[in-house]
Formats: C-alpha cells, sequence, structure tokens
C-alpha cells in the first residue's frame, strides 16, 4: 500500500468512526477536514454538457496554504477528461474517492441528525 492508499483508508476509517470530523467549505460539493496542520478536501467534479460521470478531487494542503499532493478519478471519463498521470486515481483509489465523499459529505451535512429529527416530527401528531 502506497501513501496515498494509506491516507485514502485512514481519512475513511477515521471518518466512518467518527473520528473524524468535516465542514462544508464555500465551494458547491467540497468538504475539508483537518489532520494536524494539513487540509484535506474532497471535491464531486461536475461534468456539464457530457455524459454523466462523477469525477472526485482529493487535495491535500499544507499549513502554508500549498497544495502538496492532489488524486483524481477520471470516473466513466477516462478517455475523455484529461487528468495528469502524477495524480490520476486507479479504479480502485476512484471507488475509494467517492466512499469518502460520501463519508464527507454525510458528516458536513449532519444527514443522520437531520434523518431523525424528520423521522421524530413525522411521528408527532
Amino acid at each position: 500500500m502506497n501513501g496515498i492508499d494509506a491516507i485514502l483508508e485512514g481519512l475513511i476509517t477515521r471518518t466512518t468512526e467518527s473520528q473524524l470530523t468535516w465542514d462544508r467549505s464555500a465551494n458547491t460539493d467540497e468538504f475539508v477536514t483537518t489532520v494536524g496542520d494539513v487540509a484535506i478536501t474532497i471535491r464531486r467534479v461536475a461534468n456539464a454538457g457530457l455524459i454523466s460521470s462523477e469525477r472526485f478531487l482529493l487535495r491535500i494542503v499544507d499549513d502554508e496554504g500549498s497544495n502538496v499532493e492532489s488524486l483524481e478519478s477520471a470516473g466513466g471519463m477516462s478517455g475523455l477528461i484529461h487528468v495528469p498521470s502524477e495524480r490520476r486515481a486507479t479504479v480502485e483509489q476512484g471507488s475509494k474517492l467517492n466512499e469518502l465523499f460520501l463519508l464527507a459529505r454525510r458528516s458536513a451535512l449532519d444527514v443522520q441528525n437531520t434523518i431523525d429529527k424528520l423521522l421524530s416530527d413525522l411521528a408527532s401528531p
């Protein structure tokens, strides 16, 4: 397992176990968290005008605001969307990016609390 794979696994595990929380960023469909002095963002990238396919972009930013690493999935658009090879996700990494995005979204939007509140309100007469 290389470094980025271990980072993905760690982010997924810690988010699943509620040891890592995510917040909304100023951008639509982008969420941010910090681990120590490092900020991590995960974003869903729209493919406007093209065949529907979700792509995800993970960025790792140091304490000075520099993007030190990024990983991007091509989704189903691998032949149509150019992602530089140094940041192109493998199929397995793309699946992990998708999973991480969904977990980060649930955390940032506090989905479970909203659903619980809605269920409670619907159960009230």
